[in-house]
């Protein structure tokens, strides 16, 4: 216990001084209040339950009254139709006599429809239907009499036999000869047993109820919107349901004979209800009741009054216990908000109140802190960009030697073979592009710089492999006045040449330059028909730390865009072997400030 205690103090000295003092107010007043108002809410609870109950039992036994009475009605009126004369005589007169005497069949018929219209109309039912042998004249007449062979097959009718003393009510949509609509009726049936053969039936009573007044009088059963109200005949078929959400459920489980029936819980839907089920005597109906639950113990009891105090005291509490809170703390959580603000990078001074007291004296301090933080770190970023700016030069430095000694190598070549227009454009070329490298000291020059850089590094190296490098510059003329980092293509071009061009056996080769605009940035793709390269090698290339012979270093190019520009820019990588390599390099399109900054040549 002492060790639980010590965890909970522990966690709220971890907590901001608001809550603290907030927690501590609610402690005092909020917990007490809640008990009062969860007993209260108990109670009344429990008295809306008894309430509903109260309801609905007296509903459901209204209902059921009814219904029974009904039941009782249409069924005493279809056992005094059996026990007619005229009606056994008509269905079951086994003679042959009697079935070739038309005249007599006519007359018994009338007399016996005359008695059956005088039930009709009462009582809600709405029709008399008589099933009855083929062989009798009317069997064909299909309005008031039916051949009994047109129900042999309905397993009502298998049903009825077994149940040959009383009657069974059908679901509103039973038999071939349906009422349109169908479910307007809900039929009873009568099985006329043959007085040769007992165990069969010659005919088959039914009279029709009209289903709206019990789908009226079941609706009205109801006790909350959300109520739902079934009723199902002896057969387990759903004569009527209030909501169609319940049309799909089994019949409610009645309570056990001679006990009580109560309410029970039960799932459906994805709810939670209280039902009640109860078998009505006269008919064999099953008539159930479901009430949601949360309607069971809320529906309509809680007199606001009741709790209109208490939440009304816990409101003010709470907002009391949160303004003094808030006010109470409102100079340390600026205070600490400060402190975020200058964890970020942001070393804006406080606006001091004029306060002298030990929140006052941490403020001062802590402004006096931030401009001292501010100093060092303008010192930091400025000693920093000194760094950055040196690590860009040596970078851009390291040019390998073994292009200009090649290149000396050829110009003393051609002297020596007398050759002076070669030298002439040899040293024409190499000025010009020493003049691109150096560019007046500045790290960043024209696009169209770059790119003449370009083809005065190809034009020199064409003099040494015999023409057999081509080359296919396309670019926006709109971008050319961009700014890009010095010396940043002919490295790609080096290695498109030596690793790619070189390694065929032809020995020649194209390599194209692509600049386009993409967004906010230039995409530079430089691609070659060389050899390709491996992914092995691809990586040696693409990472290699050291300079190589004939080559520039593509990791300088990265280090120098890192220095410079950051993520994402720079180079990305592409080889097949065989089919050549492609360099796509992503850089930040930049104008200068100055237009005019295109080198004189």
């Amino acid at each position: 216990m002492s060790t639980l205690f010590k965890r909970l103090i522990n966690r709220f000295n971890l907590l901001g001084m608001s809550t603290k003092i907030f927690l501590s107010f609610l402690m005092i007043t909020i917990i007490p209040m809640s008990l009062v108002v969860g007993g209260l809410y108990s109670n009344l609870r429990a008295a809306n339950a008894q309430r509903v109950a109260y309801s609905a039992d007296h509903a459901f036994a209204q209902a059921q009254s009814v219904l029974d009475a009904k039941g009782s009605y249409a069924k005493e009126m279809i056992e005094l139709l059996f026990m007619n004369e005229i009606l056994q005589r008509f269905v079951n007169n086994p003679t042959a006599a009697y079935a070739r005497n038309y005249g007599l069949q006519l007359l018994d018929f009338s007399k016996l429809i005359k008695q059956a219209n005088s039930i009709v109309g009462r009582g809600e039912i709405v029709r008399f239907k008589l099933y009855i042998p083929p062989d009798r004249i009317h069997a064909g007449e299909r309005v008031t009499c039916f051949s009994i062979e047109d129900i042999a097959q309905e397993p009502w009718y298998a049903a009825l036999k077994r149940r040959p003393d009383q009657p069974i009510w059908l679901a509103p949509e039973a038999g071939p000869q349906r009422n349109k609509p169908a479910d307007h009726v809900l039929p009873v049936v009568r099985l006329v047993k043959d007085i040769n053969d007992l165990s069969r039936g010659s005919g088959v009573i039914r009279l029709d109820l009209d289903r709206g007044e019990i789908a009226a009088l079941l609706e009205k059963t109801k006790v909350t919107s959300g109520t739902a109200v079934t009723l199902h005949n002896g057969l387990g078929d759903l004569v009527y349901s209030t909501s169609a959400a319940f049309e799909a459920l089994p019949p409610a489980s009645p309570a056990p004979v001679g006990q009580p029936a109560e309410w029970t819980t039960y799932r459906a839907n994805g709810r939670q209800y209280m039902v009640r089920g109860s078998v009505i005597d006269a008919t064999g109906w099953v008539l159930g009741m479901y009430i949601p639950r949360q309607d069971f113990y809320l529906h309509g009891a809680i007199r606001l009054e009741w709790v209109i105090l208490p939440l009304a005291i816990l409101l003010v509490t709470y907002l009391s216990a949160f303004i003094i809170s808030r006010l109470s703390t409102l100079r340390l959580k600026a205070l600490v908000s400060h402190i975020h603000r200058a964890g970020r990078g942001d070393f804006t001074p406080m606006l001091l109140p004029e306060s002298k007291d030990e929140i006052g004296l941490i403020e001062q301090n802590f402004n006096q802190l931030l401009e001292r933080v501010e100093q060092l770190m303008d010192r930091q970023f400025d000693l920093g960009q000194q760094i950055k700016a040196a690590e860009l030069r040596f970078l851009q430095s390291q040019i390998n030697p073994h292009f200009l000694y090649n290149t000396l190598d050829l110009i003393a070549w051609y002297v020596h073979m007398g050759s002076l227009d070669e030298v002439l454009g040899v040293v024409r070329d190499l000025s010009v592009f020493y003049k691109l490298s150096l560019s007046r000291g500045e790290d960043e020059i024209a696009l169209q710089d770059e790119l003449q850089h370009v083809r005065m590094y190809v034009s020199i190296q064409n003099r040494r492999f015999s023409n057999g490098i081509s080359l296919d510059i396309r670019a926006q003329e709109d971008l050319l006045d961009c700014l890009i980092l010095k010396a940043t293509l002919q490295p790609i071009v080096e290695n498109a040449i030596f690793h790619g061009i070189m390694e065929k056996e032809s020995k020649a080769g194209t390599v194209r330059i692509e600049v386009r605009e993409e967004g906010a940035d230039i995409r530079i793709v430089v691609s070659d028909d060389g050899s390709g390269m491996s992914r092995q090698k691809l990586a040696q290339i693409s990472l290699q730390q050291a300079v190589e012979a004939g080559s520039y270093g593509i990791h300088n190019i990265q280090e120098r865009f890192a220095a410079m520009y950051g993520p994402p820019y720079g180079l990305t990588f592409e080889s097949q072997e065989g089919r050549g390599t492609r360099v796509s390099l992503l850089l930040k399109k930049k104008r200068p400030a100055v237009t005019d900054r295109k080198i004189v040549l």
